[in-house]
């Protein structure tokens, strides 16, 4: 999609699996992530081909959660959040028959966007952190990087931000057992969401 610098990509990704052959070894398993939009649904197949000549191990299939725009919305994979409308039935029989096709591939996901909350959040486990270049600890991506998305009522939603630590400075037991933190957790135990998550399209996500 971006383009730019896939020559790049592409021969560091045949270098990783150019010494993995040499070393014996079956390790690291490599997979490559897939943006699903409605717009690219015919590429899957020629991406997955691609794939297979670079002998990637499988192919990680992602919903598109960071909209932007109404055009973002018209071109999402699902009908759950947003109320697109996308014919969800025949979109899981031709993941099926990608699947069974590609079978020298593993393929895996994508996620299933629901229209009511799930219960906890369907993107970041509890139990991680998400750590930025600069070192900040965050719950995951969105409250670590606040960006103006689009919400379920279709409005710009207020960017939320909440930082629990710095790994530069502290250890991740530190971050981890800081007040803060005890906090976010104890209120996704007890309420299947946290105060900052306000209505983020993470909570209505089911694996």
């Amino acid at each position: 999609m971006r383009g730019r610098h896939w020559a790049k990509i592409e021969a560091a990704i045949a270098n990783l699996v150019k010494r993995k052959k040499t070393r014996g070894r079956g390790i690291p398993r490599i997979y490559t992530s897939f943006l699903l939009r409605r717009s690219r649904l015919q590429d899957l197949y020629k991406y997955g081909d691609k794939m297979t000549q670079l002998l990637i191990s499988g192919i990680i299939l992602q919903q598109m959660t960071g909209v932007f725009n109404q055009d973002d919305i018209e071109d999402v994979s699902y009908s759950g959040y947003y109320g697109a409308r996308f014919n969800e039935e025949e979109f899981e029989k031709e993941m099926k028959d990608l699947r069974e096709e590609m079978n020298y591939l593993q393929i895996l996901g994508p996620e299933h966007v629901c229209a009511k909350p799930q219960g906890g959040c369907g993107i970041f486990p509890i139990d991680h952190l998400f750590v930025k270049a600069n070192g900040d600890a965050a719950p995951c991506c969105v409250l670590g990087y606040p960006v103006l998305l689009i919400n379920r009522k279709r409005e710009l939603r207020p960017a939320n931000m909440m930082v629990l630590g710095n790994v530069r400075r502290q250890t991740l037991a530190e971050i981890w057992d800081s007040e803060k933190a005890i906090e976010f957790r104890k209120q996704m135990v007890d309420r299947g969401t946290a105060d900052a998550c306000a209505d983020c399209i993470g909570l209505y996500i089911r694996r």
